[in-house]
Order: structure tokens, then sequence, then C-alpha cells
């Protein structure tokens, strides 16, 4: 089965290039890159009204190949709470692709 090395989706056979983002497909995904042996400078680029939107990020960011960390507030991460009143989570970026990003967030969640 063909996959986008993008997006990594994977597509029935005779499909050539992928229909989200237009790369050319490849029989087989290429390695995962271990992110822990790569030292990154974190930076917090927004707190969030809750997990679940931090989630959403992360995955949209994973598939870029943007690695992220998530941060949830005391009360959230240690009773294992979600929607109460204050609860925030705040997602960190790797410094030099922030502004990268913020415009991923900006698109994911302008109406919130």
């Amino acid at each position: 089965m063909p996959f986008c090395p993008i997006c990594r989706y994977e597509y029935v056979e005779g499909t050539d290039v992928c229909y989200d983002c237009g790369e050319k497909l490849l029989d087989k995904l290429p390695d995962e890159i271990d992110h822990s042996e790569i030292k990154v400078k974190w930076k917090p680029l927004q707190s969030l009204p809750g997990r679940i939107y931090a989630e959403m990020a992360k995955e949209v960011f994973d598939k870029k190949g943007i690695p992220s960390l998530i941060r949830s507030t005391f009360f959230s991460s240690a009773y294992g709470t979600r929607g109460i009143s204050g609860d925030t989570t705040t997602i960190f970026v790797p410094e030099d692709r922030f502004d990268e990003c913020k415009e991923i967030l900006k698109q994911m969640f302008n109406h919130i």
C-alpha cells in the first residue's frame, strides 16, 4: 500500500499522490525520527482551555513532524479531571518552530 511521507496516511493501490498535501506517495513510510536524542529548547506556545485542545494540536504537530509537549494544571493532571473551571493546559513546542506552530494553532482554534 502506498503512503504519504508528510501526512503519513495510507492509500489504496493505484493512488500516486496524497489528496491532502499533494505529495508523491511512497511504497513504505520512512523510519520514525527518534526525538529523544534531539536536544530541544522548548517554548510555551499557548494555554488552552483543556487537554482535549492540546491533544488535537499535538496530533497535527506530530503529522507535520513537529515534536511537542503538553503540561496540564496540577489539579487536572493529579486527579485526572477534565473540563473544570480554571483547568488550563499549555502546549510547548521547539523554539525554532514557534512561529509555524503559532500559525497552525491560530487556524485551528481562532474561534475559542
